[in-house]
């Protein structure tokens, strides 16, 4: 199994015990940065956070209709389909999208509430905002 497969299943063995939000963000958080330690060049980040997604995905399948507490609500990706998915999955999409856009001041520095380290440190630089 290679690496990412396996930092996936790890993060989907963590994710089963859990139920807090704030756990869930913290795992996938520090899942981010250990995909932005590895690799230095943005777009060599994203097949090794694609298969962290994939897992999460394959254990935590979407659903039509809330059955979970640690569920949230997108319609957003492809055909635009409504669904509910596990918030692991939110948080590596908005940290990894959202920090495509914009970059933190500084190498490292960190995003708002979230405390997300900068994913993609040479993106433009714009101020740290909130997402």
């Amino acid at each position: 199994m290679a690496k990412w497969d396996e930092v996936g299943q790890e993060l989907v063995k963590k994710l089963g015990s859990v139920k807090k939000e704030s756990t869930i963000q913290k795992l996938a958080v520090a899942v981010v940065e250990q995909i932005r330690e590895s690799y230095e060049e943005p777009n060599s980040r994203r097949a090794p956070l694609s298969k962290v997604r994939k897992a999460v995905l394959e254990a935590f399948p979407d659903t039509e209709t809330q059955e979970h507490p640690w569920q949230y609500f997108t319609n957003k990706g492809k055909g635009n389909i409504e669904r509910y998915q596990h918030l692991a999955l939110k948080y590596l999409t908005r940290i990894s999208h959202k920090l495509q856009m914009q970059r933190c001041r500084g190498a490292g520095s960190l995003v708002g509430e979230f405390n997300v380290p900068c994913f993609f440190p040479s993106a433009p630089l714009l101020p740290c905002t909130r997402f």
